[in-house]
């Protein structure tokens, strides 16, 4: 499978750019090009960096605690202005991307992106980089982009004590347990309730798309939740009940907060 290209990003520091141009990058001035990027990459040794390297070294230098985003609490995204409404700016672009195409890939979720590819955008995330995926970027990429963002929620997107009181709901059906768990959302932190909602609407579309993605519900829960399957399960199958005000993530909505961030 021919290499992923890397995305335009932006030094937020320099105002550079570095942009993918007829099969490569156009390089920063070395006026205004980074000093620690200039310490590694000289006109000598240039050459032997692929454009992607190139791209990933930049963000790399980049990269602070301020301008991270994975692993961090969803409040704290809030606060750095990486966010759309209370949705994890990750989780929300990456949906809109995933959705842009009609969700018409077949194992979402299941079948694993490259790494590589992967690990890179994970890179210009934490570097504060704005991330344009390309139109031809695989679905599996956003998906595993998804889920490791997920993983590294500190507290899971649940909180901490969300996820514990979901997990004291065993023994519960029908509609005892959609009721319990409508309660449990209904006093998570905002930033925590606002993502579930983005991400178990986008699930059910997932979903309801099952006989081409081959993913029911079930299936998502046990991909994406194995600690908490049942009530995964509940809040995808019973989205109107416990998430009556759907967020849905949209390319219009990315486009519009490039220009304006929020705050």
């Amino acid at each position: 499978m021919e290499e992923s290209q890397p995305p335009l990003v932006r030094a937020r520091s320099t105002g550079s750019f570095l942009k993918h141009q007829s099969g490569g990058l156009e390089a920063p001035s070395k006026d205004t090009e980074p000093k620690a990027i200039r310490r590694s990459i000289t006109l000598k040794n240039v050459a032997k960096y692929t454009p992607r390297e190139l791209a990933i070294l930049q963000a790399q230098e980049e990269i602070t605690e301020e301008t991270r985003a994975f692993a961090v609490p969803l409040e704290e995204l809030v606060r750095k202005g990486k966010h759309y409404n209370g949705v994890a700016s990750p989780l929300f672009e990456c949906i809109a991307y995933l959705e842009a195409d009609g969700l018409s890939e077949e194992g979402l979720y299941r079948i694993p992106g490259s790494k590589k590819t992967v690990d890179m955008f994970r890179t210009f995330y934490d570097s504060g980089f704005p991330v344009l995926f390309h139109e031809n970027e695989s679905a599996h990429t956003l998906t595993s982009l998804i889920m490791g963002f997920l993983r590294d929620i500190p507290g899971t997107i649940f909180s901490s004590e969300g996820f514990s009181k979901l997990q004291n709901t065993r023994g519960l059906q029908g509609q005892d347990l959609v009721d319990q768990i409508k309660s449990i959302v209904e006093t998570l932190p905002h930033p925590h309730a606002a993502s579930l909602n983005a991400l178990m609407w986008h699930l059910r579309r997932v979903s309801d798309n099952r006989q081409t993605t081959k993913m029911d519900a079930r299936n998502l829960s046990m991909c994406i939740f194995p600690m908490v399957v049942g009530p995964a399960l509940a809040m995808i199958t019973h989205c109107e009940e416990i998430f009556p005000n759907p967020i849905i993530p949209t390319m219009e909505a990315v486009s519009e907060a490039r220009h304006h961030p929020p705050v």
